[in-house]
């Protein structure tokens, strides 16, 4: 019976637990980016009631594709009447509400479980970046399970390497630019949202009404503040680092732009993207501008923030084979891809040591947003109503932009660097 030295022995276990937490945070993300889907249907069916009810508040009748849609979502004849869909879109509300929280609650399980992930990264990484060519070097490495993580447009060490690169790129700037912004905005946001009741107390349906342009003016920051810009096109990108115009198939359409961080995917086909609704901005400043009112802002601002996500778009990677041979790394580039991982690894960290603030901020946006959008009211004041609708679109963005696209980039790196320490410890021997 042979008996394994005690190093080689900690050595497996110490891969085992580390290939076990890591499998775990892929199922928890992955549960996480389940969540995040269902929200952004309920936003989509809360939004198409409201679109509704504005029709029939207009005198508009109901067309046979809507009484499907509101059929398909289980919302009965007897309710299809204005007071019966303002009253569905405050159920609506309460069930995305109900799904932030509960997406709330798997962070909290996810982040725990990156707690125990991240010091045992780290620990590979100094592990690794000590390691020297044993005597068996071979001229190729076969690549299998980690090719999920790693494979790009091509699987060769330069694409993986040119991968990496940009992978450290574009989370620096997710995680050291567009984060820290997010969550200022999402701090302001709170502010504004706080004196909406206030503000909005009284009608506001006249140019004259005293208070009028500062409740105009409150709109009009809590647009800002959610990144709304009628200016935005291809030419003209939103602010912060989503600088580049992308064209992906069946993401960018005819109805939506998208901007990335940066031209070209990260590290296993990877790509963080903005979806921002391809409006007519000559039109809609037209509109602004001769009728500049506060209903006309809010429903803007409300049906840009309606189409507009961010997400981690992955692309299918088409590996015919189930394993790859590639061009070993040689040690110099072991160190290298070390020393990407070690600054990735401190962007990542930015994060996951504010997520119980992150936590503060999505309760006190949920608190301050349900008092906001309490000024809906049964007397057909169309400016609360529109108020109200942007106050729900800019909540439901602000508190799902403080986990996306951080939780997937985080999700999926931990795993692709994992497997780029698989990939140095077989080129090495």
């Amino acid at each position: 019976m042979s008996v394994l030295r005690p190093g080689v022995a900690r050595a497996m276990i110490d891969h085992l637990q580390m290939s076990t937490t890591l499998m775990q945070v892929e199922g928890l993300t992955m549960t996480l980016e389940g969540v995040f889907d269902t929200i952004e249907k309920e936003t989509a069916t809360l939004n198409a009631i409201e679109r509704i009810a504005d029709s029939i508040e207009n005198n508009v009748s109901l067309e046979d594709h809507q009484v499907a849609m509101l059929k398909r979502v289980g919302i009965p004849s007897t309710s299809m009447s204005l007071e019966g869909l303002r009253d569905q879109v405050k159920v609506v509300w309460k069930n995305i509400i109900k799904h932030i929280i509960e997406g709330m609650k798997k962070v909290k399980v996810w982040a725990k479980k990156i707690s125990s992930a991240i010091p045992k990264l780290k620990a590979l990484v100094e592990s690794v970046s000590k390691m020297k060519h044993s005597y068996h070097y071979s001229d190729t490495v076969t690549l299998s399970e980690e090719l999920a993580y790693l494979a790009g447009s091509k699987i060769t060490r330069e694409q993986i390497l040119k991968d990496l690169n940009q992978t450290h790129i574009v989370i620096r700037d997710c995680f050291e630019v567009d984060f820290p912004s997010v969550l200022s905005n999402a701090e302001s946001t709170i502010k504004a949202v706080e004196t909406v009741p206030t503000t909005f107390q009284g009608e506001l349906d006249d140019f004259n009404t005293p208070g009028y342009d500062e409740a105009k003016e409150l709109v009009k920051q809590l647009m800002t503040l959610s990144r709304v810009d009628v200016e935005i096109g291809e030419r003209h990108p939103p602010a912060g680092i989503w600088g580049e115009s992308v064209n992906v198939k069946g993401i960018t359409t005819e109805r939506h732009l998208t901007f990335a961080p940066r031209q070209g995917e990260i590290l296993g086909g990877r790509m963080p993207l903005y979806r921002y609704p391809r409006f007519h901005s000559e039109g809609h400043k037209a509109v602004l501008k001769h009728l500049p009112t506060i209903v006309n802002y809010a429903k803007l601002g409300a049906k840009h923030l309606a189409s507009s996500h961010v997400d981690v778009y992955s692309r299918t990677i088409n590996t015919t084979n189930t394993s790859v041979d590639v061009e070993p790394l040689t040690e110099v580039q072991v160190q290298e891809v070390c020393n990407v991982c070690r600054g990735i690894i401190e962007s990542f960290e930015i994060y996951h040591d504010q997520i119980d603030e992150i936590e503060r901020v999505k309760e006190k946006l949920i608190k301050v947003g349900n008092k906001a959008v309490g000024i809906i009211t049964d007397d057909g004041d169309e400016a609360k109503q529109a108020v109200s609708e942007l106050v729900r679109n800019v909540v439901r963005f602000q508190a799902m932009r403080l986990d996306k696209p951080y939780v997937s980039l985080m999700g999926h790196g931990v795993r692709s660097m994992y497997a780029l320490m698989t990939y140095a410890q077989k080129s090495l021997g």
